[in-house]
């Protein structure tokens, strides 16, 4: 490798298999980079375009950061088509190949171990986008708590009745919450028990999502191919069976399993 070139590391793959021909750019053919039972996924790239002064400046250009992520991601998506991938996130640079031995060295078990535990197993997303209004009308009608306040207001005089409708929205919101809370831990919990391992995401904010309504679950699952087809009925009986509360379900993926390889860590590229 020359000094002006530095390697680029998408993920690690196991070393018994070949790797389908797959592109970061057209200048530059993905290949393995082999250790022992492992490898790694890399392409060379110009350090005057990923050098570390280089990057800095780079991560400035949006245009540029969504033209490489996406680039990053495409090549991960076609290796996981037909082979088991521990993901890197996009940037993990190496400045020399004695550099990236280390690492692979250094986190060869956890390597193994990882693509033990993701071997056909892909990472899918289920988000929920909504809000409490429905689920208001309804506890207004049925809950205990909301019904007695409502029992007060309608025997109290006009000004009393006032102060008593503030403790009547206070109490169908607390209620509305705690019910909403029960109502999405159930869900969490039903499609957990599709997947290996399943965590909460961040929720996302409106001005990000494009969604009318907000985002109020998000959770990631790590699924084997083999029981995608009852995670995907769970999610459309979920979302029949919660219809009268207009909640959004959205089912995406699958993904390059980052949110389930704890080792996904990259090296600061240096000039």
């Amino acid at each position: 490798m020359e000094n002006s070139k530095a390697l680029y590391v998408y993920g690690i793959v196991s070393n018994r298999e070949e790797i389908p021909t797959v592109w970061m750019d057209p200048k530059a053919s993905l290949h393995l980079f082999p250790y022992q039972e492992i490898a790694a996924l890399v392409s060379e790239v110009d350090l005057g375009e990923f050098g570390e002064s280089a990057l800095t400046q780079n991560l400035k250009n949006l245009e540029w950061v969504k033209e490489q992520v996406l680039a990053h991601e495409k090549v991960l998506e076609k290796v996981m088509d037909s082979q088991t991938v521990v993901p890197m996130k996009f940037g993990a640079i190496f400045t020399s190949e004695e550099r990236l031995v280390k690492v692979l060295a250094d986190s060869y078990e956890e390597f193994l171990e990882l693509l033990e535990k993701l071997e056909g197993r892909l990472e899918w997303a289920v988000k929920i986008y909504g809000d409490s209004e429905a689920l208001k009308a309804t506890l207004a009608k049925t809950n205990p708590r909301v019904r007695a306040v409502s029992k007060e207001i309608a025997q109290e005089s006009a000004g009393m009745a006032y102060l008593l409708k503030k403790k009547f929205d206070t109490a169908l919101t607390e209620e509305a919450d705690v019910e909403k809370g029960k109502r999405l831990r159930e869900i969490y919990n039903r499609l957990s028990h599709h997947a290996a391992e399943a965590k909460l995401g961040g929720l996302s904010p409106r001005e990000l999502t494009g969604k009318e309504k907000p985002m109020i679950f998000h959770a990631i699952f790590l699924i084997a191919k083999s029981k995608l087809n009852g995670f995907t009925k769970e999610v459309q009986d979920l979302k029949r069976e919660v219809s009268d509360l207009g909640w959004e379900f959205e089912q995406v993926g699958p993904f390059p399993p980052y949110n389930f390889s704890e080792l996904c860590q990259s090296e600061e590229a240096h000039s």
